[in-house]
């Protein structure tokens, strides 16, 4: 029976022209491919090639098999490329401000694996004027930004929100305090984000003449030195709670900084125009059970 692989041989020798060429095109032996070429000639009753010392020449019916084979092989393609479709996930792109990936885990993307095996869920961390460029864009999307956007152009609903603390050095005078106030903080090394962050104003503009505030040594968006200069007795580190629980360094302590106006809040955000798909709103769900669960 003629099948796929013995198609898949004869065009290599119709193309080249030469045994070895197409046993080594094909990674197989001339041997094989000589018994291939064989056992197609006597099932079609037909000689497909002259041999003429190391040249193959094509006959007629040769010529009238060449194209039948390129449009079956051709079929093969596209009927496995329907097949890759069919069991590749797609892909759910979420944009969404600094700090969402590592809020929601590892745990939370290994259960949303687990439960929707169709999605490949791709979380893509973007300043929040630029995941709202590119939802204005494509006019569709979903993300999880720091602020409400533009009613106008946006919907935005909230999510969760999450309390911020200061990391210090076991050793610095404040550790031994259960929790900390803005109080605490004057004339204390601080490294916290800069000021077009809207939660480093909140912060700041509580400080006057007349309630100093901390010195600010470093503004950065990296949690993560922030709390490598709080362990190397630098600075204290202002970061959000949850990143303190699992990442603050040896030899540090995080104390709740609690304030209605210093939570970190996350907003939903699609453009004003669209409607959630039926994964974007699997994925809302998702993480609406994840929040409620901690």
């Amino acid at each position: 029976m003629i099948g796929e692989r013995s198609l898949r041989v004869f065009v290599e020798v119709y193309q080249t022209g030469n045994i070895h060429l197409a046993a080594q095109r094909l990674y197989i032996s001339p041997q094989s491919v000589s018994k291939t070429i064989l056992a197609l000639e006597a099932e079609l009753g037909a000689p497909l090639f002259l041999r003429e010392r190391r040249r193959m020449l094509p006959t007629p019916r040769a010529a009238r098999l060449h194209r039948q084979a390129e449009q079956i092989l051709r079929e093969f393609a596209l009927l496995r490329a329907d097949d890759r479709q069919a069991e590749t996930p797609r892909r759910l792109k979420i944009y969404c401000t600094s700090g969402v990936p590592e809020y929601l885990g590892p745990a939370f993307a290994a259960r949303f694996a687990a439960g929707r095996p169709d999605l490949l869920l791709y979380l893509i961390e973007l300043p929040d004027r630029q995941a709202q460029d590119l939802l204005r864009r494509d006019g569709a999307g979903l993300a999880i930004l720091s602020d409400p956007c533009d009613a106008n152009l946006f919907v935005s609903r909230p999510l969760f929100s999450c309390g911020y603390c200061l990391v210090l050095p076991q050793t610095h005078p404040l550790a031994g305090r259960p929790q900390l106030c803005e109080e605490d903080l004057a004339g204390v090394p601080l490294v916290g984000k800069g000021d077009e962050f809207q939660l480093y104003i909140n912060q700041m503009q509580r400080f006057t003449p007349d309630r100093p505030g901390p010195r600010v040594v470093l503004e950065t968006t990296s949690y993560h030195l922030a709390m490598q200069m709080a362990a190397a007795g630098q600075a204290v580190a202002f970061v959000p709670a949850f990143l303190a629980d699992r990442y603050a360094p040896a030899g540090t302590v995080a104390r709740p900084y609690r304030r209605a106006d210093q939570e970190k809040r996350f907003y939903l955000v699609r453009p004003g125009a669209s409607s959630p798909t039926e994964p974007e709103r699997a994925f809302v769900r998702a993480v609406r059970r994840w929040v409620a669960r901690e």
